[in-house]
């Protein structure tokens, strides 16, 4: 009886045993699969960035042109049907095809994951060109003369295909050359000449990563984050959180000063951004997600009356969260488990009512489930900027143009600073550089729609309120912490 009890314990220690490893397999093993289908990011942050988004087929094949992508996958299908033959009969398959067939495996694997593969997945493309030439080739050298003219019709064809690529290519290269310059456009060279020779040489920068290396390299100043993600994801999303999309400026003092930053930057290319850091911004109900609205004026839509004139603006784009007031319920967006938004209704115009040359009430009209519903923007905290319009004939209209900013997107610092320039005490505006067109008309204010959305570049120093609370921990790199969670300090800054 005892023997049987000690072999039944080793029985199932082993099984147990099995069930780990079996487990622990699989675990990987999906990891494994999860990272072959999003090679570069499947994070949030990750996910903001274009070139780590998924391409389709039409975008592989202009990115090839389509000779090259039809010549090359041609090649492809030859040495998979070529080494499927030779394994059936059992023929020796050389090294090289081995080696074009597992690349091969490895470029079909990439091409479903991210553009930025590109790099690594032309030069397979260029070698299955050359290996359907060298094949379609071979095949010239046939005793059949049937398939002798064949194959020459067929080599000459795929020639004159790839020539006509080549010819193609080069010219589109040379006119890049041609045109090719600095990365930094005069508004960049103009604000880091100011960093390098106005700010002390050992002041630090917060603003949005994308311009970590114009500032270190051409401003010579130190960032809390560049394009290289040192960073890492925490700062990214406590930037976002706690200062561009916050509604609570001490958030900001005390993730700045943590960071012990002296300046805060902000572009203009940051207004297209907002989503991306909104989104990066926030916990997993995405309580800060949202856009900013632009909208142009209908112009044909403009009704006159003896004391009221309205501008109607059509803005579009859906409502980012739920907005009850006067009985009147608009739905928000909503997402799914993987945070895809749904968007469940829309803002369809907004009118702007003068009298007597100035603004009386501004309207919006939203849209929900086909019905019109109108609300004044006042009673929701809604905002909007009116900016001139410059056309390409050079005309223009002062009041061509909407932003509109969302109750959850005025209340952010980004907005009230940056957009409608409050003056938020701890942030001193020390440096502006303007767009060149609004250079070219002063009168016109610092924003103007002309082809998009001109803007400044802005400089605010830091300015720190004694009552700032200093946590360190959020100065620290996510590394150098056991433990961080989003939206983890939401609770210091009620």
């Amino acid at each position: 009886d005892l023997h049987r009890l000690i072999r039944r314990q080793r029985q199932m220690c082993i099984r147990d045993r099995v069930l780990l490893l079996s487990g622990s397999f699989n675990h990987y093993y999906i990891s494994f699969l999860e990272r072959l289908a999003s090679p570069t990011s499947t994070s949030r942050v990750g996910s903001t960035i274009a070139e780590n988004g998924r391409p389709s087929l039409e975008s592989w094949i202009k990115e090839f042109t389509t000779p090259l992508f039809i010549v090359a996958v041609l090649g492809l299908l030859w040495l998979f049907i070529k080494v499927v033959e030779k394994k059936i009969s059992n023929l020796d398959i050389s090294k090289i095809d081995i080696f074009l067939f597992s690349w091969g495996l490895f470029v079909v694997l990439s091409m479903a994951g991210s553009s930025r593969l590109s790099p690594i997945i032309t030069p397979f493309f260029c070698v299955m060109g050359g290996y359907a030439i060298k094949e379609v080739y071979k095949g010239t050298k046939s005793i059949d003369t049937t398939k002798k003219y064949i194959y020459w019709f067929s080599f000459i064809i795929i020639s004159l295909l790839l020539l006509s690529t080549i010819y193609s290519s080069v010219k589109v290269d040379v006119k890049i050359i041609k045109g090719m310059g600095k990365s930094l456009n005069n508004e960049w060279e103009n604000t880091m000449l100011y960093v390098k020779n106005i700010t002390p040489s050992d002041s630090i920068f917060a603003h949005w990563w994308d311009y970590g290396y114009w500032v270190q390299a051409i401003g010579e100043r130190k960032t809390i984050s560049d394009g290289g993600h040192f960073q890492g994801e925490m700062r990214n999303h406590f930037f976002a959180r706690y200062v561009l999309t916050t509604d609570n400026p001490s958030s900001a003092y005390s993730f700045l000063k943590a960071s012990d930053v002296d300046y805060l930057l902000i572009d203009s290319t940051d207004f297209g951004k907002y989503s991306a850091f909104s989104k990066i911004g926030s916990l997993e109900n995405m309580d800060k997600f949202s856009y900013v609205g632009v909208g142009e004026l209908y112009e044909r839509g403009i009704q006159e009356t003896k004391n009221l004139t309205i501008y109607p603006y059509i803005v579009g784009g859906g409502v980012d969260e739920d907005i009850v007031v006067n009985g009147k319920f608009i739905p928000g967006f909503s997402y799914d488990s993987n945070g895809n938004v749904k968007v469940n209704s829309y803002i369809n115009n907004v009118n702007v009512i003068y009298e007597n040359d100035g603004v009386k009430n501004v309207e919006v009209v939203f849209l929900v489930n086909n019905q019109k519903v109108v609300i004044n923007a006042s009673d929701i905290g809604a905002k909007i900027i009116i900016i001139p319009r410059i056309y390409s004939d050079g005309s223009m209209n002062p009041q061509g143009y909407l932003i509109y900013l969302s109750p959850r997107v005025a209340k952010t610092l980004y907005a009230r600073l940056y957009l409608l320039n409050e003056n938020i005490p701890g942030f001193e505006l020390v440096y502006q550089e303007d767009n060149p067109i609004t250079k070219q008309y002063p009168e016109l204010g610092e924003m103007v729609y002309y082809n998009g959305m001109r803007l400044p570049i802005k400089i605010y120093k830091l300015n720190y309120p004694e009552d700032t609370i200093k946590i360190e921990d959020m100065g620290k790199h996510e590394r150098d912490l056991e433990y961080w969670n989003w939206g983890m300090y939401d609770e210091v800054f009620k």
